[in-house]
């Protein structure tokens, strides 16, 4: 629970210098808002650095996330023999590059709301909402998932991500908007929390340590690429409904995948 917090909080400072950062920008022009920028960053950063602490937490009396000591009379379990080329951990590895695209489009949302008429204040409480909505769904998939497990908690976010899509795509009222911008922080949990969690429930804990550094590469990778995707799609076109019409179209795809998954590691 401690680390579905953590991730919560990931969107804490997004949601809260958002507007304020935008408001600087249209007062004092972007050369001085990226400075004021530079300094938010740099006053958030001094706790990290200034504070003291040992690279192996067992200097600090602590023992390592997920150690546990080995008893003398514990009994040798045989860990199965994970592989990469395998139709789950292939068809897992695309399903957390299609989920982490999704993510890129609430980058985009103040750029949105200026397309279809509304001021850059607007757009930037847009990214808030969505932001807050990063906070409260990666709070609330962790709860799903220790009630309902981490694969129907993840469904719960994927209907939700759908919905929100649908509404930014139909909204033609500023609230309409807010809400469908705050449902889309429910892609954030899919990539932070999901993915985590779907990784140890096929694969098993034995195999995590394999497995998820792969995930994560995908992950990392579809965000990056979807950023300056998104930007293309508008620029080609003058309209981001391609970019969220494309967004569904992975959404479809990723929920096969996560069904391909399924099936093939009960297989095993």
């Amino acid at each position: 629970m401690q680390q579905v917090l953590f991730f919560g909080f990931s969107g804490l400072a997004g949601s809260i210098c958002s507007p304020i950062l935008s408001s600087c920008i249209e007062t004092f022009g972007w050369q001085m808002g990226y400075i004021i920028k530079a300094i938010i960053l740099l006053c958030l950063c001094l706790p990290a650095v200034l504070y003291p602490f040992h690279v192996d937490a067992r200097d600090d009396g602590y023992l390592p996330y997920g150690y546990e000591e080995k008893k003398e009379n514990d009994v040798s379990v045989e860990i199965p023999t994970f592989h990469f080329i395998t139709v789950a951990f292939i068809s897992f590895f695309v399903f957390g590059l299609m989920c982490s695209c999704i993510t890129s489009v609430t980058q985009h949302l103040p750029g949105f709301a200026e397309s279809i008429g509304y001021s850059s204040v607007v757009g930037a409480s847009l990214l808030s909402a969505g932001m807050v909505g990063n906070i409260v769904s990666k709070l609330v998939i962790g709860t799903l998932s220790d009630h309902f497990g981490s694969i129907k908690a993840t469904i719960v976010m994927i209907i939700a991500n759908t919905l929100e899509i649908v509404m930014l795509m139909m909204g033609k009222s500023e609230l309409l908007l807010l809400v469908g911008a705050f449902l889309f922080g429910s892609c954030y949990s899919i990539g932070a929390v999901a993915l985590p969690l779907l990784t140890k429930h096929f694969f098993g804990s034995n195999n995590y340590a394999k497995a998820f550094p792969s995930i994560s590469f995908a992950s990392n990778l579809g965000a990056a690429i979807s950023l300056s995707m998104v930007g293309y799609i508008y620029d080609f076109f003058g309209s981001y409904m391609y970019a969220f019409m494309i967004a569904l179209i992975m959404i479809a795809l990723a929920v096969l995948l996560l069904a391909i998954t399924s099936t093939f590691t009960k297989q095993h």
